[in-house]
């Protein structure tokens, strides 16, 4: 599952892009705090709107 999918389920607001550096950190410890992130959830979730952001 993907991180913003999983934040969605979460009711937590996904970052706006991959230059949302505040909401990219504010959903990767809210992972952390929820023992959600077994690898690093920023990371991950910088990657992954990096690649969605770059078809637009």
């Amino acid at each position: 599952m993907s991180w913003i999918i999983a934040a969605k389920l979460m009711d937590q607001a996904p970052p706006r892009g991959p230059g949302d550096h505040q909401g990219i950190a504010r959903l990767a410890q809210f992972f952390s705090r929820n023992g959600l992130a077994a690898d690093n959830p920023q990371q991950g979730i910088t990657e992954m709107l990096r690649f969605a952001y770059r078809f637009r």
